[in-house]
């Protein structure tokens, strides 16, 4: 466990000194998203520099040119923006500088190690975004991530699956296509697999109620809860399920299936699905 908790802490501090920004690249790559604040600055024209914010519809009010958008343009590209509509109406070769003296957040929620808000300061990507949250935890479907973005009055979701991205492909091009860039204010939802309950009843060792985990099958309910009891009975296994108000039992040969390997037969199981084991009398 130590080894391996050692492995994950340099793949961490790998994956920190690849991904981290310059200043520069801070300030020139990162994505101008609703409530960030603008500090713009026009060379020997003092009416034109001023503080803006991004508003609901990704815009800033500026002198002369009226609304402009602005989200989702890198830095650079604002500044690019403002120096071509001023230099088309108004100045000759007006210098231009912006930079954020506020950054958005965005929001992560669910199965992350520190949920909550993150304030952006540069370019990040949906990967930066889990790391800066401590990873994801063990309870994680990393399969069904979902990012919420608000673009005007219309809500996107974008849904992005991980699970073959992994700490040992950080740095290859699969890694770059299956990550996502964020904006502020986007919200990333990580589900957990934990759906419900199951409850194992009878000649266990553990007997009780367990998570359930999606793909959970009878035998692997059992190996939770410590194994069969000596005077359990096996193949006596049962599956009581519900469903529209129907109950049903299902007859699971838990000791066939382990002797003969056939994985067939065994049962995948549903949240609220009670495992009863009998008690042999021979």
């Amino acid at each position: 466990m130590l080894r391996t908790q050692r492995v994950g802490f340099f793949l961490f501090i790998f994956f920190l000194f690849l991904f981290k920004p310059s200043f520069s690249q801070a300030t020139n790559d990162y994505l101008v998203g609703i409530d960030d604040v603008l500090e713009v600055s026009v060379y020997d024209e003092p009416d034109l520099s001023l503080t803006a914010r991004v508003s609901q519809s990704g815009r800033i009010d500026y002198p002369l040119l009226g609304n402009v958008k602005v989200k989702g343009l890198n830095v650079s590209q604002v500044q690019r923006l403002l120096k071509e509509q001023l230099e088309k109406d108004y100045l000759i070769n007006p210098i231009v500088t912006v930079s954020v003296k506020e950054f958005g957040s965005i929001y992560l929620l669910g199965e992350v190690q520190k949920p909550g808000p993150y304030k952006l300061s540069t370019k990040t990507t949906l990967m930066q975004a889990i790391y800066m949250a401590g990873g994801t935890t063990s309870l994680a479907d990393r399969s069904k991530i979902s990012i919420v973005r608000v673009e005007g009055e219309e809500k996107k979701i974008f849904h992005v699956d991980l699970t073959e991205v992994s700490d040992e492909t950080l740095s290859g091009e699969n890694f770059k296509e299956k990550d996502i860039d964020l904006l502020p204010n986007d919200i990333v939802k990580i589900p957990t697999t934990r759906l419900g309950k199951i409850n194992i009843l009878g000649e266990v060792s553990r007997p009780g109620q367990y998570d359930f985990m999606n793909g959970l099958t009878v035998v692997d309910a059992i190996t939770l809860a410590g194994g069969f009891s000596k005077v359990a009975s096996p193949n006596g296994t049962r599956v009581i399920r519900t469903e529209g108000g129907v109950k049903k039992v299902i007859k699971v040969p838990v000791q066939k299936i382990l002797k003969s390997g056939d994985k067939k037969k065994d049962v995948q199981l549903k949240p609220g699905d009670i495992i009863t084991i009998p008690e042999s009398f021979l």
